[in-house]
Order: C-alpha cells, then structure tokens, then sequence
C-alpha cells in the first residue's frame, strides 16, 4: 500500500527536481531551511523556487507531481 510522501521539490533555474522526501513533513521543512541557510548550492543572493509537495511512495506518482510543477511553473 502506498503511504503519504512529501518531497521537498527546488528549481534552480532549470525546473523543480526532487532534492528530498520523508514520510513527515516536518522533517522536510527542516531540509528547506537546511538548504538555504548551510547547502553551498543555494547562493545567499539568490532564491530558487521551492515547493513542499503531498504525493505518495510511489515512483510515477513522484515524477507525475514533479512533470505537473514543471508545466505550471
């Protein structure tokens, strides 16, 4: 049975790809701000677009949550 996923989804210019997922949310949130105060790939003066995303642990639906960012923008 598929459980609930949440992916922490960063488009640094190219469009969203996965950078992390957990099963709790809260442990996601804690990665975004782990990204932007200590990762060496998101640069103080610049903001990527992020989205914390709902899906499930399921690889397609993963990718099909990732493709529907990417078309919306």
């Amino acid at each position: 049975m598929d459980k609930t996923y949440y992916i922490l989804a960063i488009d640094y210019g190219h469009g969203y790809g996965v950078e992390f997922g957990a099963y709790n949310k809260a442990d996601v949130i804690d990665e975004k701000e782990y990204q932007k105060t200590e990762h060496d790939c998101w640069p103080i003066h610049k903001q990527f677009n992020t989205k914390v995303i709902k899906t499930i642990d399921n690889q397609r639906a993963i990718d099909a949550a990732i493709n529907k960012l990417n078309k919306k923008g």
